[in-house]
């Protein structure tokens, strides 16, 4: 007489890897759950490095032009931008395409114009600060652009992602 042998799994085996996979997935969703925070943070991250390297390149073009004392207008690139300093202006942020010397941009004309501008504000010395910000689902990435008090100072980028 043949046996026949019945192939597949068995109702234990397919509970133990029912089991082993919802302990996988507890132990992994917290981890993609929180990945909006990070790219959320990484975002703002990005946005304060190109503020830095914006100013930077803006204060390399104003000194070579001997633009280093007050409020004046750089040519860099085809672009033009407002400066107080020798770096990026608050003052013109957003107004200016850059496209000419009455139409300069000042730090998110060296950065992208898509980027969301909060608040202009001036400060207690007269030098006036802007504000990126994000905001939603009751998070806020903060990050500050201070005008430069001198063109020997350069100006302060102050970051908050505690709301991140």
């Amino acid at each position: 007489m043949r046996k026949t042998l019945n192939k597949g799994f068995t109702l234990i085996e397919l509970v133990v890897v029912i089991v082993i996979l919802g302990i996988l997935s507890v132990v992994a969703l917290p981890k993609f759950v929180n990945l909006t925070d990070d790219s959320r943070k990484a975002v703002m991250e990005g946005l304060a490095a190109s503020i830095k390297s914006a100013s930077t390149m803006v204060h390399s073009k104003a000194l070579i032009q001997n633009k280093v004392e007050g409020a004046d207008v750089i040519e860099a690139d085809g672009l033009f931008f407002s400066i107080v300093n020798s770096y990026p202006d608050t003052h013109q942020i957003g107004n200016g395409s850059g496209d000419s010397a009455a139409n300069a941009a000042g730090i998110i004309g060296a950065i992208d114009k898509t980027v969301p501008l909060i608040q202009v504000q001036l400060t207690a010395n007269g030098l006036k600060s802007t504000t990126f910000s994000y905001s939603g689902l009751g998070a806020t990435c903060q990050i500050i652009y201070r005008e430069a008090l001198s063109s020997t100072e350069p100006p302060e980028i102050l970051t908050d992602y505690s709301g991140c």
